[in-house]
């Protein structure tokens, strides 16, 4: 999923970071693969300052902290320090995890549009000198993403109850909010698509939240160590999002727009139960013969049935009976509608 576009970060309000627009946008032509993007993103690590570990795995770290920005006299702009999420790796972290973090982190970068959070820095050159920062010991790579106030998408919905307003940020989760959240994701799929870009792992946990139930789509770059409960080896040495992926996914390795959308149904669901574990009672090496027999996920209680219609068309076989993002944008606004004028 690496791309070439060329682009920048755009100002978004809602709490999220507005760092990286120059950085993006100097992106050089050749900027194809990691080592490329990578040079193209460097920041100073001076200019970084980690402030709070937000979300910990067996290596990964997940980052809040904040960006050192330089005045521009031009845009009458002074300098400033700006929040940022961070990922990076522990000392136990080998150069095979770091070189995999790396070309994660690459999948989105330079693509502009306001529900995807793509790389927009990084410290990392593969050989800068030692760290003064507490939680870096040695060398390592700081991978500098668009600040989202309340962060991981899946961490933020396990710690809230359905329809009750978190008691911190007030944010309470109805259905029409969940669906406006929804329809952010699908748009993200709609510009990707657009650009013949398949994402091949949608999911809550590769999404932020920022205010007023804004939601970005981002990479998998740290997401199998981060939650490595979403993700399985069919004995192939290879982790994958099993229970988050098409048939055709699961059999042939084969990604499509199509197994796009049937992940995004997944993700749809993973909205209406706050983030459950889809197909918990099946074991990951199950799924194949379930799928293939018909079995789908059963309707959650608080889900209507018309938008539970909606979703069970992201899992029709074959592909080609699945709806396009625009067509699946079109059935929840839809939806959305019809509770809105109900309500």
């Amino acid at each position: 999923m690496v791309n070439s576009h060329g682009g920048c970060m755009e100002k978004e309000s809602g709490g999220l970071s507005s760092f990286g627009t120059s950085l993006v946008m100097n992106l050089s032509p050749k900027a194809k693969d990691a080592c490329n993007i990578i040079a193209d993103l460097y920041v100073p690590q001076q200019r970084i300052i980690l402030e709070k570990l937000v979300l910990e795995g067996t290596f990964g770290r997940l980052y809040l902290g904040r960006i050192h920005r330089k005045a521009n006299k031009r845009k009458a702009r002074p300098e400033r320090w700006e929040k940022a999420l961070i990922k990076s790796v522990s000392d136990q972290a080998t150069e095979e995890q770091i070189q995999v973090l790396l070309q994660n982190a690459c999948d989105l970068v330079g693509l502009v549009h306001k529900n995807i959070a793509c790389l927009v820095g990084t410290s990392y050159t593969g050989s800068e000198k030692q760290s003064s920062s507490p939680h870096l010991s040695r060398s390592k790579p700081l991978l500098i993403y668009p600040y989202a106030e309340y962060g991981n998408l899946k961490q933020y919905l396990r710690s809230t109850s359905f329809g009750c307003p978190d008691q911190h940020t007030g944010l309470g989760f109805t259905a029409r909010n969940l669906v406006t959240m929804g329809l952010q994701i699908i748009k993200a799929l709609e510009f990707l698509h657009g650009r013949k870009i398949v994402h091949k792992d949608v999911a809550a946990r590769n999404c932020m939240l920022g205010r007023n139930f804004r939601v970005l789509l981002s990479d998998a770059a740290l997401s199998r160590d981060l939650f490595p409960e979403d993700y399985q080896c069919l004995g192939d040495n290879t982790n994958r999002p099993i229970k988050w992926l098409a048939l055709e996914a699961l059999v042939e390795r084969k990604y499509t727009s199509s197994t796009d959308i049937w992940a995004a149904g997944v993700t749809l669901w993973e909205l209406v139960t706050k983030c459950q574990q889809p197909y918990d009672s099946l074991d990951a090496f199950e799924m194949l013969h379930v799928l293939r027999a018909g079995y789908r996920m059963c309707q959650p209680p608080n889900c209507p049935d018309d938008l539970w219609t909606i979703i069970t068309t992201c899992w029709k076989m074959p592909p080609n009976c699945r709806p396009s993002s625009k067509q699946l944008i079109n059935d929840l606004e839809g939806f959305q509608q019809a509770v809105n004028n109900y309500l």
